[in-house]
């Protein structure tokens, strides 16, 4: 068992950093989304969806972080393994949804459907306020979610989320290095 590396109490100190981090990102890139949509006198923030969808991905985090610093070894992979299974899951969703349909290829999911439900949990609201400035167009009437732009597709919804992951992953360590000043790599205090 690789856990002897990292103690319970570091794996909590990166779980929480990483969620405070993860808040602090979406409150305001949601805060943002809204000033440039223009509904800031309307703001409803909509406090039970904003932290479910936090909550769920600080648990997966968790999880998946507990699990792999069980059954691990190298520091590196076990930071960075829920941005590895983000980017599997993500790619898996994005080409399970593609489909050829008049000799074009297309993004083509319903609605209420399990691939855009694993987009909309793993997602981020980064991806919201880029979406302003290069929005995302197609036919999303009658339960059928098709952007027009595959490629404008998979660099908001896929890779942007993938990216910020690994972002917020590197900066938690980070932060939890300067405020713990730990040494993770040899397992003990400098």
């Amino acid at each position: 068992m690789a856990i002897k590396k990292f103690s319970v109490r570091d794996l909590l100190r990166v779980i929480v950093v990483w969620t405070i981090i993860n808040v602090f990102f979406n409150a305001t890139a949601l805060f943002l989304t809204d000033y440039l949509n223009d509904s800031l006198l309307h703001l409803t923030f909509n406090f039970t969806s904003f932290f479910s969808f936090i909550t769920f991905q600080s648990c997966y985090f968790g999880l998946i972080l507990t699990v792999s610093a069980c059954i691990l070894r190298k520091k590196f992979i076990v930071l960075y393994a829920y941005s590895l299974i983000q980017f599997i899951v993500l790619h898996l969703v994005f080409f399970y949804c593609l489909k050829t349909e008049e000799g074009v290829l297309n993004f083509i999911t319903d609605m209420s459907g399990i691939p855009l439900k694993i987009i909309n949990n793993s997602g981020t609201d980064i991806s919201y306020v880029l979406a302003y400035f290069f929005p995302i167009e197609g036919l999303f009437d009658g339960g059928i979610f098709w952007p027009d732009n595959l490629e404008r597709f998979y660099l908001l919804i896929i890779l942007v989320p993938i990216l910020y992951n690994f972002f917020l992953t590197w900066l938690a360590d980070r932060v939890v290095k300067i405020l713990w000043k730990l040494n993770f790599d040899k397992g003990q205090r400098i």
